[in-house]
């Protein structure tokens, strides 16, 4: 599956994206993937990323991220491990879609590596299956966990309140 075109396929279904991984690459995300989800529709775009792996990269990401802090959040999860998981989760009002895989949110990981990535799609009018219900726990359980400012509570909030957050069913897509 070549998840960053499912990423943006359908898009305007969702009004949330929530990208977890290991070490984010900060300019593809700013520069291509952000730009795109946008313009489907996409409003809230959270990024959850190992807070050891996104304080080194700081310093070699520089000034020249436009939209961070303004068109996407970046949110350094604390663990007591490394923070290495790979989730993607879409809502809206009516669909959620999840992805689980093995590529980083960057521009290899997510669409020139040879990754594994496995794709479900949720159907909000029926009740959440497993998959669906165990990601959004896990989303809950890290980041509710986590200190966060404002601005990342209520983006996390909008994407757990989104109906099919809430209602969805998982199918094969």
């Amino acid at each position: 599956m070549k998840v960053l075109e499912s990423l943006t396929e359908d898009s305007d279904a969702f009004e949330h994206t929530l990208v977890m991984g290991f070490n984010p690459e900060p300019r593809f995300l700013d520069r291509f993937l952000v730009p795109a989800l946008r313009r489907q529709g996409v409003r809230n775009i959270i990024v959850a990323a190992d807070a050891q792996a996104t304080s080194q990269g700081l310093v070699e990401w520089g000034d020249g991220l436009r939209g961070l802090g303004r068109s996407w959040l970046l949110w350094p999860v604390r663990a007591p491990v490394r923070f290495h998981p790979k989730l993607i989760v879409q809502a809206g009002r009516t669909d959620l879609r999840v992805f689980v895989g093995s590529g980083n949110p960057t521009h290899a990981g997510l669409s020139r590596n040879a990754e594994v990535w496995t794709r479900f799609d949720c159907d909000m009018r029926t009740a959440p299956s497993a998959v669906a219900r165990s990601a959004l726990e896990y989303v809950i359980d890290v980041l509710s966990a986590e200190p966060g400012n404002t601005a990342r509570r209520a983006a996390l909030a909008a994407l757990l309140d989104a109906p099919s957050a809430v209602h969805g069913r998982i199918t094969d897509p």
